[in-house]
């Protein structure tokens, strides 16, 4: 396949406390370098073949034929727009070429226990199964970063996730019912906290946190 077609993806497997994993590959109807989608409603999948390299497009026409012989019968969705879904793939795809200054990204689980860590390239793309969410600067990351990881936030969005058989189970959106404060540089614990993350993500030993940052380096996974 053209390589041009070729993208780096994050999944919740390539995620752990502070840090990404090697990203996985995920082949995709459009190109390395361009932010719009070739769409095109009446094509194949809902893509615009002139849009893609050659093998793309056989293959892009194979898969569709096999979505759209296999989907549910209420599935009104072309294979584009499931892949594009609530337009999450155009968003980053704007983001990544937005021309002026960018805010630090930071991808967070959407299951399981809450796990987070920065994205510090631009390129990448993050899937469905994550959610990614934009920071005014590396401070609030780092703030965040340092929250979400926590064992105390664990314990506090637990009651408010689904269960399964194994426990808690999914977590989407709840933590933010938690009464998480706004980040506030002016805070000494919110700075504190901001310095816990980034040593965190660092690699930093235990022993070399600030002592307002005790219980958030024993709370840390």
């Amino acid at each position: 396949i053209e390589r041009t077609h070729l993208f780096d993806v994050h999944l919740g497997e390539t995620v752990a406390p502070y840090v990404t994993l090697d990203p996985l590959k995920a082949l995709l109807p459009l190109k390395q370098g361009e932010a719009a989608i070739p769409e095109d409603e009446n094509g194949p999948g809902g893509t615009r073949l002139g849009g893609l390299e050659r093998r793309m497009r056989e293959r892009w026409q194979t898969v569709s034929r096999l979505w759209d012989d296999n989907k549910g019968l209420n599935d009104k969705k072309n294979l584009l727009e499931r892949l594009n879904y609530n337009r999450d793939l155009s968003a980053q795809l704007a983001w990544q070429y937005e021309p002026r200054g960018r805010p630090v990204r930071l991808v967070r689980t959407q299951s399981g226990e809450p796990t987070a860590a920065l994205v510090t390239e631009n390129e990448v793309l993050v899937d469905t199964k994550l959610y990614w969410v934009t920071c005014k600067n590396l401070k609030e990351a780092n703030y965040l970063l340092a929250i979400i990881n926590s064992d105390a936030l664990y314990q506090a969005v637990q009651p408010l996730m689904s269960k399964g058989q194994f426990g808690s189970r999914d977590l989407h959106k709840h933590l933010w019912k938690l009464p998480i404060p706004e980040f506030d540089p002016k805070q000494k614990l919110h700075m504190v906290i901001a310095k816990a993350g980034e040593r965190a993500a660092a690699g930093g030993r235990r022993g070399s946190w600030p002592k307002y940052g005790r219980n958030m380096a024993t709370d840390s996974r």
